[in-house]
């Protein structure tokens, strides 16, 4: 509703009772003049009411109107860069230039070619994946949707997907936004993209720590009354990266919006030319020149999309350089990408980086111009417009750096070095060079490489800088060095700046230090925010303060979610409130996710239940994992069923971890067996250490090899600490040296708690008395 119409009502209210009386003075209208009179009353008590009303509803609507305004620029804003001055988006059939989509420059088109030839994309060959590609798009036309193509680089799927949205989707608006920040904006702003494809070509670029975030494309897929179709290409082995857990040991899992945005994606997979993609390329051969060079020359299926974009010759003009300069600022820019540092890359950054890949010689021969004329080789094209490095500027006269050929930087991670093996000192270069929102980036890339070091000066840059995202991965990667204190100030800082993720990972850490109930605020808040670390850190925190009730409905989310820790503590908790069945497949699930304390609650389980066939392989799998309480249950288990041989290796590895019940059921077993020599020690041991199970056995034991001495304090101290069979032994021992008075009491204790052979010896002792 426009402004005035809102006041209208209101105003025209008061505007009658205002100047109503007068009115009816002027008029002179017959009646009685007690009647202008109550009209003027009246109005002037109404009047009183109505205008702080009406104020009161002026200044809401000019509040609304300001709020209007500011969504109208931020909406402004956010289209700013995606539309230029025309303020609105593009059609997809109006885009058709090349570097604007994001397609590999072709090989050119020779004078003598038909003038109909498209000069900047050669003709397209129809890929086998294009029906199902184009049924795909046409589904998510009508309720949203995300397509991705896989593929490596100069494969063709920039190509493909362009040929499939101008095919199905040629009326739709399309959004190229240049970086994830820009997507957000948009998502933010409000602006409607209904009919919109969002065009993510290198989709890796908007994934990561710091970049799209998977409530950003949620809300973008969320209304189906508004379909929004992203497309998006990315490597095999970004794909791969991107969609593998990176998780810390707070459980920060550094690749959860990239695999859960991932997750979303329709894929198809853009492999090698096939048989029938061979011969319709032949065929369209005849006509485009720059096929036919491709169909002659490319060799094999795998190299037809190459040679048309010129692969083989920007290769070759890297490894086979004539100017060691200008390959060394190629090389420059390969290894900045390799290390995560953002397109375009600075000039000064390549400069510095090139050095490295010059020999001693090289520099000490360099002329003063000598990064002038090595930038212009490198960008100069091998053919037609192909070049290693292409220079990219937002604003005319202002150069904003350059951009590397994603098919060298494919070829150095496919064939040559993998990032591991960048020196440290150009990482720590990169770094020190590099731009503080770079650095994000850079740190992500050296925390999934293993580089944990180098990840932290990279955040620690950013996070000086202020970024929140950096705090956070920074927090992280302090916890996984142990500098706890540290890493807490990070993360409270970026916590109560409102990162969720941030939340989570210090609630985690808190937990892990025992700080539950500081924990807890943080991790309720990551909690209702939906992140799955912080429900399942929750559910564990409330479960170790036994507030299982509680605990409960957070564990079940995330166990559902596929949490396997969550599955452990739900399981546990379940088998505390007695609900052994529910327990049994939550923690046969997480077993079988490989954690060797799962394997043993699964099986201990399984061993109360009675079902010791089945507890018997888990048990088995948790003990070879070296945990000491498993191998001594898995030694009970198999002494249980009479398997002391395969049992005594189990409780011997036990019993050398130094637990005393393991010593003591080991001299149990041993003493069982009649190697009472080989028990002793093990039960000296347990006894020493003040096991009263291990004393009653070990005063047994001394008596058996006629040893009262040595016997009768160890049995004094078991039956003192209540152990019924040391009472009874006592008692027989003594009554047997004939210390009947001594023993008698001990006996009776031994009896009166259900101890046959006291009763026995009770009755023996009884009727010899009545009989003397």
């Amino acid at each position: 509703m426009r402004w005035w119409v809102a006041l209208f009502g209101p105003l025209f209210f008061v505007l009658m009772f205002t100047i109503g009386p007068a009115v009816l003075n002027i008029v002179k209208l017959p009646g009685p003049t007690w009647v202008t009179t109550a009209v003027a009353g009246a109005g002037g008590v109404l009047l009183l009411v109505a205008t702080p009303l009406m104020q009161t509803r002026l200044d809401a609507l000019t509040q609304q109107s300001k709020l209007q305004v500011e969504r109208v620029r931020r909406l402004e804003a956010a289209l700013e860069p995606l539309v230029g001055s025309d303020r609105d988006l593009p059609l997809v059939r109006e885009v058709v230039d090349r570097a604007l989509l994001g397609i590999h420059p072709a090989i050119p088109l020779p004078p003598s070619a038909n003038p109909e030839l498209s000069v900047e994309l050669p003709t397209y060959v129809p890929r086998d994946v294009d029906a199902d590609l184009h049924t795909a798009l046409r589904r998510a036309s009508v309720s949203g949707g995300f397509v991705l193509l896989v593929g490596p680089a100069a494969s063709g799927k920039t190509r493909c997907a362009f040929e499939a949205i101008n095919a199905v989707l040629s009326n739709w608006r399309l959004c190229m936004p240049a970086t994830a920040e820009r997507l957000t904006a948009l998502v933010d702003s409000g602006a409607d993209l209904r009919h919109t494809v969002v065009w993510l070509n290198e989709t890796q670029d908007f994934l990561g720590t710091g970049r799209l975030a998977v409530e950003t494309v949620r809300r973008l897929l969320a209304d189906h009354a508004r379909p929004v179709v992203l497309v998006g290409t990315i490597w095999p082995s970004e794909y791969t990266r991107l969609s593998t857990s990176s998780t810390a040991d707070d459980g920060q899992d550094l690749n959860r919006d990239s695999r859960e945005i991932l997750k979303l994606a329709h894929r198809f997979s853009i492999k090698t030319f096939s048989y029938a993609e061979q011969a319709r390329a032949r065929d369209l051969a005849q006509t485009d020149p720059r096929l036919q060079e491709a169909v002659d020359g490319g060799g094999d299926a795998a190299c037809l999309t190459e040679v048309v974009a010129a692969v083989p010759e920007l290769i070759h003009r890297w490894e086979q350089a004539d100017d060691p300069f200008g390959a060394a600022v190629v090389s420059a820019g390969v290894d900045a990408r390799l290390c995560g540092h953002p397109e375009p890359l600075p000039l000064g950054l390549l400069e510095a980086l090139a050095i490295f890949h010059l020999t001693g010689a090289q520099r000490a021969a360099a002329r003063e111009d000598w990064f002038t004329s090595a930038l212009h080789w490198a960008c100069e094209p091998v053919r037609g417009s192909v070049a290693p490095l292409t220079p990219e500027a937002a604003q005319i006269g202002h150069l904003d750096g350059y951009r590397v050929t994603d098919v060298l930087v494919q070829h150095v991670q496919r064939v040559t070095r993998p990032i591991a093996n960048v020196p440290e000192p150009q990482w720590e270069l990169l770094i020190a060079e590099a731009r503080p929102e770079a650095c994000l980036h850079i740190g992500a890339t050296a925390y999934q490489a293993g580089l944990h070091r180098l990840a932290e000066r990279a955040w620690r840059r950013a996070a000086e800088a202020g970024d929140i995202n950096a705090m956070t991965g920074l927090g992280v990667v302090l916890a996984r060095q142990e500098e706890y204190e540290q890493a807490r100030s990070w993360l409270e800082r970026a916590a109560e700046a409102g990162d969720i993720n941030a939340m989570a990972g210090l609630g985690i850490v808190l937990a892990g230090q025992g700080e539950d109930e500081q924990a807890r605020p943080w991790l309720e808040r990551a909690a209702e925010a939906g992140d799955t670390r912080a429900i399942t850190g929750l559910g564990l925190v409330l479960a170790g303060q036994g507030e299982d009730e509680q605990a409960r409905p957070w564990l079940e989310r995330a166990a559902e979610a596929g949490d396997t820790r969550a599955m452990t503590g739900l399981g546990l908790v379940l088998v505390r409130q007695g609900e052994d069945e529910q327990a049994r497949p939550w923690l046969e699930r997480a077993a079988e996710a490989g954690e060797p304390e799962v394997m043993a609650e699964l099986g201990a389980l399984l061993v109360r239940q009675g079902e010791r066939e089945q507890a018997r392989p888990w048990l088995e799998r948790a003990a070879e994992a070296g945990e000491p309480q498993v191998m001594a249950v898995l030694g009970l288990v198999l002494a249980g069923r009479r398997e002391y041989e395969q049992a005594r290796p189990w409780l011997e590895r036990a019993a050398e971890a130094g637990e005393p019940k393991v010593m003591t059921v080991l001299g149990l077993v041993l003493a069982g067996q009649g190697e009472r020599e080989q028990a002793r020690p093990w039960l000296e041991r347990a006894a020493e250490a003040g096991e009263p199970k291990a004393m009653a056995v070990l005063g047994l034991v001394l008596a058996g090899q006629g040893e009262y001495e040595q016997a009768r304090p160890w049995l004094e101290r078991a039956a003192e600490a209540g152990d019924t069979q040391a009472m009874s032994g006592l008692g027989g021992m003594l009554a047997g040296q004939g210390e009947d008075e001594q023993a008698r009491p001990w006996l009776e204790r031994a009896a009166e708690a259900g101890d046959a052979h006291a009763a026995g010896l009770l009755r023996t002792s009884s009727a010899e008395h009545e009989g003397a």
